[in-house]
C-alpha cells in the first residue's frame, strides 16, 4: 500500500513527458475530493444471436463472412519513457517479473492457440514462455501473483460443446514454463481463483452428475489438491471466494421462493465454519440495475468475477453483468456503485478505478482512479496527454508496481495517431 501511495503522490507533483514520435503521456494527481476485454473468446453465456438467424430477416439462412480485425499496437511507457510497442497484445496484468500478457491465434470459434509473455518493462526484452493449445477460455480476472509464479485457470476446447471439460491450474514461471495441473475434470470456465497465504483457494461448478460446487486447495509446493468444501445444493450456489490470510470468504447466491439471497459464510484456515451472514439487503441498495427477461431477470444469480473483503470490513463485488459496487459491512454504508467502476487485480483491494469515458465517451471528463485507506475511499484525478484516453484496464504487481492500459474513446473520429497505451510506474 505505501508503494501505491507513493506512487499517486508522486505523480502529484511531477510531470512526465514521454516524447516519442509526437507521441506524450503525463500523469497528475491533483486534490481528491471524497477484463480488458479481449479478443481470444466470445462470451458463451451472450443471448445475441448471428444476424443470419433471425426470422423475417434479411439475413435469414446465410452466413456472414468472418471479420479480420485490423493489427493494433499497442505502446509501452515506464516513468514517461517508451520501452516497447507489441502487435495484438492481449490479457496484460503487471507482475513483479514484468507485464505478462498474450497473443492469440484463433483455431476454432471459441479456442484458441494462446502464447504467453513476459515483457520487462524496464528494458522492453520481451520473452516468450510457451503456448497452450486450443485454449477456450482464460480466468485473467483472477490472476494470481505468488511467490515468484503467476497463476492462472483455463479450460481447453469449444466452449458450446457438450463434452465436458477439465478445470486446469496453469503455473507460469517468469523464467520461461507453464506448468499444468488438472483440478477436475468436470471443470466451468468462469471458475475462482484466489491466494490464501501460501496456498490458491479454487471454486469451480460441477458440470456433471449431481453438479455439486467445489472449493478446492491448492498447495504448490507438493502440488496437491484437496476438496476443503462442497455445495450440493442444485442450485449452484457459489459465486466467488476471497481470503485476507487470516480467514476465508465464501460469496453464495441462494434461490428461494423465487428470490436470490447473498450470503457471505466466513471460516478459519482449516475450513471451519464461523459464520454466515446475509447481504442480501445491502446489496439492493447499490445500483444492480436490471436484467432483460430471457437472462431470467435476476441481477443476483449472474456469476461474480471479482469478490473482496478487507480487514477493515469493507466489500467490494463485480459480476459479469452491471452490478459493481463497494460497501461497508458494519455501516451498510455504499462507498461507490456503478458498472464503470471496477478494482485493479491486485493491489489487495486497495486500487479501483472508473471505466465510464470507455461507456460514454466525452472528451472533457477526467479519469479517476480511487484508494481505499482502511474505510475513506479518496478520489484522484489521471490527467492523461489526450483527453480521448480513458482507463480500460489497471493491475498492481507484489512489489506495488502499477499498470494502466489506456485505450482511445472518440470512436466516430479514429486517430491512428493515439493507438492503445501501456503506463507503467
Amino acid at each position: 500500500m505505501k508503494r501505491i501511495i507513493l506512487i499517486l503522490v508522486l505523480a502529484a507533483v511531477l510531470l512526465t513527458a514521454c516524447k516519442d514520435e509526437g507521441k506524450t503521456e503525463q500523469g497528475v494527481k491533483v486534490s481528491p475530493s471524497a477484463a480488458e476485454p479481449t479478443k481470444q473468446v466470445s462470451d458463451p453465456n451472450d443471448t445475441k444471436t448471428d444476424p443470419g438467424d433471425r426470422e423475417g430477416g434479411i439475413l435469414t439462412g446465410v452466413t456472414a463472412p468472418e471479420i479480420v480485425d485490423p493489427p493494433v499496437v499497442t505502446t509501452v511507457f515506464k516513468n514517461g519513457r517508451k520501452v516497447a510497442e507489441v502487435t495484438d497484445m492481449e490479457s496484460a496484468t503487471m507482475t513483479d517479473a514484468g507485464i505478462l500478457y498474450k497473443l492469440c491465434t484463433m483455431t476454432g470459434r471459441y479456442k484458441a492457440d494462446a502464447e504467453y509473455h513476459i515483457l520487462n518493462a524496464e528494458t522492453g526484452e520481451d520473452r516468450k514462455l510457451g503456448t497452450i493449445r486450443d485454449e477456450g477460455y482464460e480466468t485473467r480476472y483472477n490472476r494470481v501473483e505468488l511467490n515468484g509464479k503467476i497463476y492462472t485457470l483455463i479450460v481447453k476446447g469449444e466452449l458450446d460443446r457438450e463434452e465436458l471439460q477439465s478445470l486446469i491450474l496453469l503455473e507460469i514461471d517468469p523464467a520461461g514454463a507453464l506448468t499444468e495441473q488438472v483440478i477436475c475434470k468436470d471443470g466451468f470456465a468462469y471458475a475462482m481463483l484466489a491466494r490464501c497465504n501460501d496456498c490458491l483457494l479454487i471454486g469451480n461448478h460441477g458440470m456433471s452428475g449431481e453438479k455439486a460446487d467445489s472449493v478446492y486447495l491448492y498447495d504448490p509446493k507438493d502440488g496437491s489438491v484437496k476438496e476443503v468444501l462442497r455445495y450440493q445444493e442444485g442450485t449452484q450456489p457459489l459465486r466467488q471466494i476471497y481470503s485476507d490470510g487470516k480467514q476465508v470468504y465464501v460469496l453464495l447466491a441462494r434461490a428461494e421462493d423465487g428470490k436470490t439471497q447473498l450470503v457471505i459464510e466466513t471460516y478459519d484456515l482449516q475450513f471451519n465454519k464461523l459464520s454466515e451472514r446475509d447481504i442480501t439487503a445491502l446489496g439492493e441498495k447499490a445500483n444492480t440495475g436490471a436484467l432483460p427477461d430471457e437472462w431470467g431477470g435476476d441481477e443476483f444469480l449472474m456469476h461474480v468475477s471479482r469478490f473482496i473483503v478487507t480487514e477493515s470490513g469493507i466489500m467490494y463485488y463485480e459480476n459479469f453483468s452491471v452490478t459493481h459496487f463497494l460497501l461497508n459491512l458494519e455501516t451498510g454504508e455504499i462507498l461507490r456503485d456503478t458498472d464503470a467502476f471496477l478494482a485493479a487485480l491486485g493491489g489487495n483491494g486497495e486500487l479501483y478505478f472508473d471505466m465510464m469515458k470507455g461507456f460514454e465517451p466525452e472528451r472533457d471528463k477526467p479519469n479517476y482512479i480511487y484508494m481505499l485507506d482502511g474505510t475513506k475511499l479518496t478520489r484522484t484525478e489521471y490527467i492523461a496527454s489526450d483527453p480521448w484516453y480513458f482507463i480500460m484496464n489497471m493491475s498492481v504487481s507484489n512489489n506495488g508496481t502499477l499498470m494502466m492500459l489506456l485505450e482511445y474513446t472518440d470512436l466516430e473520429n479514429i486517430n491512428p495517431n493515439l493507438p492503445p497505451m501501456i503506463i507503467v510506474q
